[in-house]
């Protein structure tokens, strides 16, 4: 069994319409409560099965739901706990992010929203191949009107 562990990965910026928060969102926790979970291979899958592919690729760097829920069940498997729960803690933080952007974007009318988002790689520590991609944080730049 590959041993995995994670690092600080890029920062990407991104133009997002409301539904897109939404959906990165809903990735977004969907993985940080796998990796703390011992749900099954499809309950993930079920999860993500309604977001775009565009959109999972911007969260996990995988447009496949198949191939999401295979690399999380390795990270689970091969991830100390702790690891994970610090992997999780800074998932749900931008978690909150997405939402809070949402909130500011729908109240203020913003029709598109320029966003920076932060990473974490999740990599085989024996490889140093990154298997998926994690958002940590999300930082809006400019509400589009």
């Amino acid at each position: 069994m590959a041993i995995y562990n994670y690092r600080k990965g890029s920062t990407t910026s991104t133009n997002l319409t409301k539904e897109q928060l939404l959906q990165l969102r809903h990735a977004t926790l969907s993985g940080a409560e796998f990796l703390l979970s011992t749900a099954n291979h499809s309950s993930i899958q079920d999860k993500l099965k309604n977001v775009y592919p565009g959109n999972l690729n911007k969260v996990f760097g995988i447009y496949s739901v198949t191939t999401i829920a295979t690399r999380l069940s390795l990270i689970y498997d091969g991830m100390p706990h702790s690891t994970r729960n610090t992997v999780a803690t800074e998932g749900n933080t931008a978690v909150k992010n997405f939402s809070d952007i949402f909130n500011n974007a729908d109240s203020n009318g913003a029709r598109l929203i320029t966003v920076n988002i932060n990473y974490y790689e999740l990599f085989n520590a024996t490889t140093g191949a990154t298997t998926l991609t994690l958002p940590v944080s999300v930082i809006p730049t400019r509400y589009h009107f």
